[in-house]
C-alpha cells in the first residue's frame, strides 16, 4: 500500500471519529504513523530471521 493511501485512510478515520479540527491536530502523528506502517509492510522476513534486527533505526 502506498504511503499516501495509508495517510488518507488514517486521516479519514480520525475525521469521522474526532471531527475535522481534531484530525488536523493529529496530522503530524498520523503522518509519522503512516510512514512506520509503510516501512513495516515492506519487511519480508524469511524463516529464522530476527525481526528486531530489521527495525533498528537507519535500516
Amino acid at each position: 500500500m502506498e504511503k499516501q493511501l495509508i495517510l488518507e485512510g488514517l486521516l479519514s478515520r480520525a475525521e469521522k471519529s474526532y471531527g475535522q479540527q481534531e484530525a488536523k491536530k493529529l496530522r503530524p502523528l498520523l503522518e509519522s504513523l503512516s510512514e512506520s506502517i509503510w516501512k513495516v509492510q515492506g519487511l519480508e522476513l524469511e524463516p529464522g530471521d530476527d525481526p528486531s534486527s530489521d527495525l533498528v533505526e537507519g535500516k
